[in-house]
């Protein structure tokens, strides 16, 4: 996991310093490495501990962090790991050229993904409400004839 500081400290490095992980990860006494902020050619040893334990100054950078949005059910194994039209949050490398699931930043990304975009009405649904509005007038009228015509072309 990377850090990036986000308040400056005494003998801190500069502020945007990324820290990022040296040694195992299985100890206490590991530690991320930083540029030092007055040695061009040195870093900065800081304590696992100390980058982790201080949200005010060390923030989590999530740079494979990605919200996935799957069409249909990802299956394997005879298990579903991915419900379709619901966002997951996954540390992953995107596949921008996949055509069945799309890839987002936030949260709010991919809900607003969804609600454009997942397929949720049927025929009847848009007969309804064109039965229900007919009084409105011939240009309402057109406007649900097409909404028809899309529907009956996905089915």
């Amino acid at each position: 996991m990377k850090y990036k500081l986000i308040k400056e400290y005494p003998g801190s490095a500069e502020l945007g310093s990324i820290a990022l992980p040296y040694g195992s990860f299985n100890t206490d006494a590991a530690h991320y490495i930083v540029p030092h902020p007055k040695c061009e050619n040195a870093d900065l040893a800081i304590s696992k501990s100390h980058v982790e334990e201080n949200p005010e100054y060390w923030e989590k950078v999530e740079d494979n962090i990605w919200w996935v949005v799957f069409e249909q059910e990802h299956i394997q194994d005879d298990k579903v790991y991915f419900k379709a039209w619901t966002p997951c949050k996954i540390e992953c490398i995107p596949n921008v050229l996949a055509t069945h699931r799309y890839f987002f930043k936030t949260k709010e990304e991919a809900e607003y993904f969804i609600l454009t975009n997942k397929p949720c009405l049927s025929y009847n649904d848009v007969s309804d409400f064109a039965i229900n509005f007919d009084e409105i007038g011939v240009y309402y009228k057109v406007y649900t004839e097409k909404l028809k015509e899309i529907i009956k072309s996905r089915l």
